[in-house]
């Protein structure tokens, strides 16, 4: 689809509800909803358009990776644990440098 425009509706909470369990099975997704909503909702109104006998051609789109999620997650939760271990070092070393700054005083 190269000419795209935009969209914003407002739908009842058991439609979106309807439209995410259909996600989930086609589109899995690792976000807070659990699926790839624009690829659920293109293909939903693309098969009501056809059910109402309407001609429509979509490009097909490609799907969201997962993997790529996991990996940038897991990427980000080593950094976490790694940043987590220099503080408390820094904090050791720095409460061993506040000591002898202390002897050296006294």
């Amino acid at each position: 689809m190269t000419d795209k425009k935009y969209l914003n509706v407002r739908l009842p909470a058991v439609l979106l509800d309807a439209i995410d369990a259909v996600g989930k099975e086609k589109y899995p997704a690792d976000n807070p909803n659990g699926c790839d909503r624009t690829s659920t909702v293109l293909e939903v109104l693309t098969l009501g358009l056809k059910a109402l006998g309407k001609k429509v051609e979509l490009e097909e789109r490609k799907p969201r990776r997962k993997s790529g999620d996991k990996e940038l997650m897991g990427a980000i939760s080593q950094l976490q644990k790694q940043i987590e271990m220099m503080n408390a070092r820094w904090e050791e070393k720095t409460a061993e440098m506040e000591a002898r700054l202390g002897k050296l005083k006294a």
